[in-house]
């Protein structure tokens, strides 16, 4: 069992590489390793992943999907890109007066 503390001020996480466990809990719930163990496994020289990635082929070779169709709520959608309306309700505080010149 490798256990290595590593301080990032003013806690400390330990690291226990051969049980995929940290302190903060990242690197169990995402199976994917927290800077703490990528910390760790640089002071130890080790490599973090050794796994060789394989490019995704063409979509032709994809089984066929045959699961459930969701669809989108309409609802819940966004809404379309660029400025947001306004919520406000405005009165007549927001009405300036034509004839008054502006000053900055």
């Amino acid at each position: 069992m490798l256990t290595i503390e590593h301080r990032r001020y003013p806690i400390t996480y330990t690291v226990k590489l051969n049980e995929w466990w940290c302190d903060c809990g990242e690197f169990q719930a995402l199976h994917l390793p927290c800077s703490h163990v990528i910390i760790v496994c640089s002071f130890c020289h080790l490599q973090v992943y050794e796994v060789q990635f394989n490019p995704v082929r063409n979509q032709d070779y994809w089984s066929t999907y045959t699961g459930p169709n969701f669809l989108p709520y309409p609802i819940m959608r966004r809404h379309q890109s660029g400025r947001p309306s306004t919520q406000r309700i405005r009165n007549e505080m927001d009405d300036s007066i034509s004839n008054k010149p502006k000053k900055c």
